[in-house]
């Protein structure tokens, strides 16, 4: 009666120690899942917001080399080149609060040669 109470017992641990470890591994994943979504939907508006930032650089830069017309006199020119300015900067702002989220991401739970490879594309990017 007493070795068979004994083997119930560690079965018991044994079963408990499992379902524990099992419970944490799903924990992990879920939370590093979930950190990997975010981390490729950051990827991803960066790159959106990138393509309309470097539009606007270019744009920018276009009207920075122009000359003032009759139909285009300076003060339009200047006007413009403010607006365009304003929403580079603008755009900016808000790729680099998404380098801050992506640098904070990438620290996370991702493994190390995945962290790697983000870290690499995102110097890229930069």
């Amino acid at each position: 009666m007493l070795i068979n109470n004994a083997s119930q017992a560690r079965r018991e641990r044994a079963a408990r120690d499992a379902e524990r470890a099992r419970t944490l591994a799903d924990r992990r994943e879920t939370f590093e899942l979930a950190h990997l979504q975010d981390l490729h939907a950051e990827l991803s508006e960066l790159l959106l917001v990138a393509e309309d930032n470097i539009n606007q650089w270019c744009a920018w830069h276009r009207l920075s080399s122009r000359t003032p017309t009759r139909r285009r006199t300076a003060e339009d020119l200047a006007r413009q080149l403010g607006e365009v300015r304003a929403v580079a900067d603008e755009l900016e702002r808000i790729t680099n609060e998404h380098h801050e989220r992506i640098n904070r991401l990438a620290g996370l739970v991702i493994p190390d040669r995945l962290r790697i490879r983000v870290i690499n594309a995102h110097m890229q990017y930069e």
